[in-house]
């Protein structure tokens, strides 16, 4: 997830379940682990939450995040789906 994270910018829990195949209760449970963790932060947009990579994150964290989605691209969902267009 922090990996698609890094690819997409931001993302909705919708579009990790789509994405994933995982469950919406599973998704979200790690979402919130990993935003406990500091790793994420998100944004409520209506009924929507959006996730992004936390941009406090430390210099050194950030790299690593970067370089693994780099190194490791073919494993990132490079479609997901268009929150307006189909997530409920």
């Amino acid at each position: 997830m922090i990996l698609m994270l890094q690819h997409h910018g931001e993302l909705c829990v919708c579009q990790f379940v789509d994405a994933t195949g995982m469950s919406q209760p599973k998704v979200s449970r790690h979402l919130a682990q990993l935003r406990e963790y500091g790793l994420l932060a998100d944004r409520k947009d209506q009924r929507w939450v959006y996730y992004r990579i936390n941009p406090a994150l430390q210099d050194w964290m950030a790299t690593i995040i970067k370089t693994t989605a780099a190194y490791h691209a073919a494993l990132i969902p490079q479609q997901v789906k268009d929150v307006d267009n189909g997530c409920v």
